[in-house]
């Protein structure tokens, strides 16, 4: 039976059922920021998409044609009111993992930066004005070695 012939209940059928598939994608994209699996994170992001699509299709189309909604038994609205609250907790949990993720990440680069400076700095290299170093002091010479035969 295509989505046509299916009773007007499909609509909301498929919004309970895409709902749910998106809180588990984020729950678990949400677990892997939260573990710093963030490569992993990566290989979700087509799933995320392709699901994240069908549901915005399914409000849309609820949307336009809200009557099913209307008639829902207070069985099926109270699955799709928990639905929805999952769905929120889920997003709002993985806003936060996303925002540590980010913050862990500025900081990892920030101190290699900050490392490569003092790197730079300390490792005896020639300023524009000659002299080694960046604090403008002459650094005692290197190890030097000289062959004698030419």
């Amino acid at each position: 039976m295509n989505m046509t012939q299916a009773s007007p209940s499909w609509r909301t059928e498929t919004l309970i059922r895409t709902s749910s598939d998106l809180a588990d994608v984020i729950d678990e994209e949400s677990d892997l920021l939260s573990q710093m699996r963030t490569r992993e994170v990566g290989a979700l992001q087509a799933k995320k998409t392709s699901v994240a699509a069908a549901y915005e299709q399914a409000v849309s189309d609820l949307q336009r044609f809200p009557d099913p909604l209307q008639r829902l038994d207070h069985s099926r609205m109270a699955e799709l009111r928990s639905v929805a609250n999952r769905l929120e907790g889920t997003a709002t949990r993985n806003i936060l993992a996303l925002h540590a993720a980010t913050v862990a990440n500025q900081r990892l680069a920030q101190a290699v930066a900050e490392a490569a400076r003092q790197q730079h700095a300390t490792n005896g290299t020639y300023r524009p004005d000659g002299r080694l170093g960046a604090s403008g002091k002459t650094a005692a010479p290197g190890p030097l070695s000289v062959n004698r035969t030419l």
